[in-house]
């Protein structure tokens, strides 16, 4: 009896963990990782395509400013003299969540005085926040409050600011507070006041003294992805715990045999069924060049990253449509309720406006008759009668977002553990587009794989995979990447999940 108590203590507290230590430390620099970051504004001063402002040395008694070298110089002439740079229009106040992230360098004059950044400021000056640093060490930072001046920390020495070289100032607003770094090192977090749109002012300031600015950044911060993110480690770690010996307070051993099996060894198979179509029969349907290529390389990704047994594959390279309702057939046959699959399209897609529904084309497809054509439909019908836990479908074709019709987006859905994913079953969809052409060498697929392939988590959910590149395709491509439910095929809010076979 008392062992299976002992048991039960260590599940509630499994449990608690997740609804409150996997909550993220934001005052540690790295808490917010690259991959929960997308760029909104980037400048390099590389060429002055912002238009900051250049002014001569004789065209001002009390400023200097130049672009050289990569850099900003903002000089004031006056050692009493404050000179700013400002701009409006970058839109974070939208934001739910962003970092301001810049560096800059004290060159000349009075070592005491305030160089640094302003940000938040309204088109009339009277409010705003300032957080500067000093020559000699020292930083500040200040609010003002209707035109008043409201220290928010005083003057005072901190040992990572850099003398004679360039100074990382970021300031992070997440969720209800600020939080500002130093050369990544945490020097304060205050309350958030709310930004109205236009109170996206924002520059450099230097007082009575010269500076040189190498970069401006600023990012939207996704915290639901790492929120997620920390529970997924949360998890590696319970993991990592219940499969050793544990020890009671009063010398209790509990047998490993008897402790719950780490979480990677309670789920079903993995399936997928790769379908990728480059060669048409039809004259009016133009060949492609890499869908056999990229269908080849996502099938290498899971079975040497993501352990699926190349028995449990189906790949079909320029398949009639025959072919695909044989497979889809197929793996109705071999999938059970706790096993998993993962579809992928790589072809040609066609939208028919008049009937409102998007279509495959395998390669037998005639372009002036749909007798062949395979619709969101008929795709929607064949998953109905696959019994996987989870199923993902990843389509990278031209109008492949039109499978999702009326469904409901799962971006806001909440932050849940791995073993909640995984216990509701999912139905979600992944595409390269919405109701757009894409192009041939796939920008979707490639930043896919490469997500996929530089992963470093145990387990990752689709949604997570989805977050991680999205936003990179949207920028070098004319394509948003869709995610969602698929609508009316069986999702109850789970999540297909990727487990790394090469992590520990």
């Amino acid at each position: 009896m008392t062992q299976y108590y002992f048991k039960y203590c260590i599940a509630i507290t499994l449990f608690l963990s997740f609804d409150t230590l996997s909550q993220v430390n934001y005052t540690h620099y790295h808490a917010v990782q690259p991959f929960a970051m997308n760029i909104i504004f980037n400048e390099e001063f590389e060429n002055n395509d912002h238009k900051w402002e250049i002014v001569q040395h004789d065209e001002d008694i009390f400023r200097h400013s130049n672009l050289k070298d990569g850099n900003y110089h903002l000089s004031s002439k006056e050692k009493n003299e404050t000179v700013i740079e400002l701009k409006s229009g970058f839109q974070y106040t939208t934001l739910d969540n962003f970092e301001i992230e810049t560096k800059i360098k004290h060159v000349a004059n009075n070592k005491s005085h305030a160089n640094g950044i302003i940000w938040g400021m309204s088109p009339n000056g009277k409010k705003g926040y300032s957080f500067v640093f000093s020559g000699d060490g020292r930083f500040h930072i200040q609010k003002l409050n209707d035109g008043h001046e409201v220290e928010i920390v005083k003057w005072q020495y901190h040992k990572s600011i850099k003398k004679y070289d360039y100074n990382k100032l970021t300031v992070r607003k997440i969720n209800h507070s600020y939080y500002l770094f130093i050369n990544e090192h945490f020097v304060k977090r205050f309350p958030y006041t709310k930004l109205t749109s236009k109170d996206d002012v924002t520059g450099f300031v230097a007082e009575g003294t010269s500076i040189n600015i190498e970069n401006i950044t600023i990012k939207h911060i996704n915290t639901v992805i790492l929120d997620n993110h920390a529970k997924e480690q949360l998890l590696v770690n319970a993991n990592k715990t219940l499969s050793s010996p544990v020890f009671a307070s009063r010398g209790l051993v509990v047998d490993k045999k008897e402790v719950n099996k780490p979480f990677e060894e309670t789920v079903g198979n993995f399936y997928a069924l790769i379908i990728s179509v480059q060669n048409y029969d039809d004259k009016d349907i133009q060949d492609l060049k890499y869908p056999h290529r990229d269908a080849k390389n996502f099938r290498s990704i899971l079975e040497e990253k993501y352990g699926f047994a190349t028995s449990n594959i189906i790949h079909l390279n320029d398949p009639t449509r025959d072919d695909v309702v044989k497979a889809f057939n197929s793996m109705r046959n071999q999938i059970n309720e706790n096993d998993n699959l993962i579809i992928y399209y790589a072809g040609h897609g066609i939208y028919d406006e008049e009937v409102a529904e998007g279509y495959w084309l395998p390669s037998d497809a005639h372009k002036s008759d749909d007798s062949h054509w395979i619709a969101n439909s008929n795709l929607s019908t064949k998953l109905k009668g696959i019994k996987a836990k989870h199923t993902l479908l990843i389509s990278d074709a031209c109008f492949s977002g039109s499978i999702f019709r009326s469904s409901r987006s799962i971006l806001n859905e909440p932050s849940q553990s791995i073993t909640n994913y995984y216990s509701k079953k999912s139905r979600k969809g992944m595409t390269s587009g919405t109701l757009k052409t894409v192009p041939d060498q796939s920008v979707f697929s490639k930043y896919l794989f490469q997500t996929l392939n530089t992963n470093q988590d145990k387990f990752m959910t689709a949604s997570s995979l989805f977050y991680r590149f999205n936003k990179i395709v949207a920028n070098n491509s004319q394509n948003a990447p869709q995610f969602g439910v698929l609508y009316g095929v069986g999702d109850e809010g789970g999540e297909f999940v990727f487990i790394n076979k090469q992590k520990k």
